[in-house]
C-alpha cells in the first residue's frame, strides 16, 4: 500500500483516489492485451499510431511491468509546496536499463550496470527497501481526476508509474516536451510513442473497459 508524507487530509484523499483508479486502469490494460480484438486495437492505434508486432510486444511488456510494480511495490508519495508538476524518481533497480521478455516468459531485467535477473525478483527485493518518492506539487491539485481532453490526475500518475516500472522516457522533439494531447500526437508522428510515458498514461486512462 502507498504511504503519504506532508499531505493535507483532503489532498491525500485525492491522491489515494487517483492511485486506486490508476491501478484499475493498469489491470484493465492487462485484460485488454489478453482479450485483443478490434476495440483494443482501435484504442492502441489512437494513442500509439500504427504499430508493428514488435511495438505491440513492447507496449504489452510495459503494461505488464506496470501491473507487476503496482502489485508488488510500496509507493511513497511526498508533498512539496510550490512548484508545478508530478515528479517521480525511478526505483534504483529500474532507473537505467531495460525490461525484456513478453508473452508466456517472465520479464527479465538487464541493467546498464550489468545487473540481470527476473524482473519480479529484482522488483520485490528493491521494494522491501525504501523506494524513491513520487513527489506531488501544487499544480497536481488543479487537475481534474480523469478528463481525457487534457492533463488529469489519473493519467499523470500512470505516466509516473510507467517511469518506475519500465523506464519509459519523457520524450522531446526539437526541445519540445511531448506532454498532453499535442505531445501524444507528436510522439506518434515522430515514432517515439512506444517509449513516451505520456502516451502510456493517456492510453491506460482512456482505454475502454475490458471487464
Amino acid at each position: 500500500m502507498p504511504s503519504f508524507t506532508g499531505f493535507a487530509q483532503d489532498e491525500e484523499a485525492l491522491v489515494r483516489q487517483a492511485y486506486t483508479e490508476a491501478v484499475l486502469c493498469i489491470q484493465n490494460g492487462v485484460k485488454g492485451y489478453k482479450a485483443g480484438g478490434n476495440t483494443y486495437e482501435a484504442d492502441l492505434e489512437k494513442y500509439f499510431g500504427s504499430t508493428s508486432a514488435t511495438q505491440k510486444k513492447k507496449i504489452k511488456g510495459v503494461i505488464k511491468a506496470m501491473n507487476m510494480a503496482t502489485d508488488a511495490g510500496t509507493y511513497n508519495f511526498q508533498r512539496v509546496k510550490g512548484g508545478s508538476g508530478f515528479f517521480g524518481k525511478n526505483y534504483g533497480v529500474v532507473a537505467k536499463g531495460r525490461v525484456y521478455g513478453v508473452g508466456r516468459q517472465a520479464l527479465v531485467w538487464e541493467g546498464d550496470d550489468g545487473t540481470k535477473g527476473k524482473y519480479r525478483d529484482l522488483l520485490l527485493k528493491n521494494c522491501t527497501t525504501a523506494p524513491d518518492p513520487i513527489t506531488v506539487f501544487d499544480s497536481f491539485f488543479g487537475l481534474q481526476m480523469r478528463n481525457m481532453d487534457s492533463e488529469n490526475m489519473v493519467a499523470s500518475l500512470l505516466h509516473e508509474i510507467s517511469h518506475h516500472a519500465a523506464n519509459t522516457a519523457d520524450e522531446t522533439f526539437a526541445s519540445i516536451e511531448l506532454y498532453g494531447w499535442p505531445g501524444i500526437k507528436m510522439a506518434v508522428l515522430y515514432g517515439v510513442a512506444d517509449n513516451n510515458a505520456e502516451n502510456y498514461g493517456f492510453f491506460l486512462a482512456g482505454l475502454r473497459n475490458f471487464n
